[in-house]
């Protein structure tokens, strides 16, 4: 992060000081302005960002929800400054990690889990012509087993990697209901004709 607390980039604050139960100096919510432009506005303890605050940086994105030891740790909120992006959800070192909601400036929408700062675990992603996947991510692609819904009603159950389809999958279409089709797929290109699957009645 390129506003930190530090002498060469501390340009001007505002405190509030109390001491706390051992008698440390406890600089509570004011403002700091840094020699980027960036300014914070909150909970600041022995010198670093602590506890809920707002920073605005010179790019004009803005972050606010909870600090820990001067990096965002806990829930908070981090907006482009076009607002066309924005993730909303658990943060840790500085990093989304955690359950969390991320829009981007194209409409695609991604809600579920985060590690390190990536897409890593189970959740869904909304693309802007209406399809979704529903499913396992890996470094910020579908990987893993998934189910992508055509905005058409279509859809596609099996194996994904880096993005596409590949393996086995299930195909069903909304003109056939009650009907699954077997494909295999190689980076999303069939590799097998499809054959039908038997759908046990109920």
């Amino acid at each position: 992060m390129s506003a930190e607390l530090s002498p060469s980039t501390l340009k001007e604050g505002v405190y509030n000081v109390r001491l706390d139960s051992n008698h440390r100096a406890i600089l509570e919510p004011g403002e700091v302005i840094f020699t980027d432009g960036s300014k914070y506005v909150g909970g600041i303890q022995s010198g670093l960002r602590e506890g809920r605050g707002t920073l605005r940086f010179s790019n004009g994105d803005v972050y606010e929800g909870e600090w820990h030891q001067d990096r965002r740790d806990g829930e908070g909120t981090w907006t482009s400054a076009s607002e066309a992006c924005s993730y909303r959800g658990v943060w840790r070192n500085d990093l989304m990690h955690g359950r969390g909601t991320e829009r981007f400036h194209d409409g695609t929408v991604y809600e579920g889990q985060y590690s390190h700062g990536s897409m890593q675990g189970t959740g869904t992603l909304t693309f802007p012509n209406g399809d979704r996947y529903e499913g396992q991510f890996d470094k910020d692609e579908m990987n893993g087993i998934g189910t992508l819904t055509y905005a058409n009603g279509d859809s596609c159950q099996g194996k994904f990697f880096n993005g596409k389809r590949h393996g086995i999958c299930l195909l069903a279409f909304a003109t056939q209901p009650g009907k699954l089709w077997s494909v295999e797929f190689a980076a999303d290109v069939p590799t097998s004709a499809p054959s039908a699957v038997v759908v046990p009645s109920t």
